[in-house]
């Protein structure tokens, strides 16, 4: 997670967020690849990616980690996490659906991995957003 400096000046909850980003590259044949992913979702290759690029999967790896300073593995890692994120703030689909949905075969593997990425485990993230929603129906 990441603590802002300015925190008094923001909602708390804003603190306590992960900042997300959406790479965006230089090079156009990175940037498909970006959008190809992001409409794919997370279940993409990276065979998929090199052959939608037109490039080999050496070659995409390489220019991913040039262009993007990520490896495949964190693209596709930061893919999924802000897919679980939306599925559980947004969708409110459960956590055992959320971990199939974006690619894990358990829901204790993507809790751990939630938690470690988010810095929250997938329940208390879902429910900070619950909590929220009917704080604001209250008032």
């Amino acid at each position: 997670t990441r603590q802002l400096g300015y925190s008094s000046m923001v909602p708390g909850w804003f603190c306590n967020e992960r900042i997300m980003w959406t790479p965006y590259a230089q090079n156009s044949s990175i940037q498909k690849v970006v959008d190809f992913a992001n409409r794919q979702g997370p279940s993409i290759t990276l065979g998929e990616a090199a052959s939608h690029a037109g490039m080999s999967e050496r070659t995409l790896r390489r220019r991913m980690q040039v262009e993007l300073g990520q490896t495949w593995r964190d693209f596709i890692r930061e893919l999924r996490m802000k897919r679980a994120m939306d599925l559980l703030r947004k969708e409110r689909k459960s956590i055992i659906e959320t971990a199939f949905e974006v690619g894990f075969s358990s829901s204790s593997a993507f809790s751990h991995a939630f938690a470690e990425y988010v810095g929250k485990t997938p329940s208390a993230y879902a429910r900070s957003f619950s909590d929220r929603s009917s704080a604001s129906i209250a008032h």
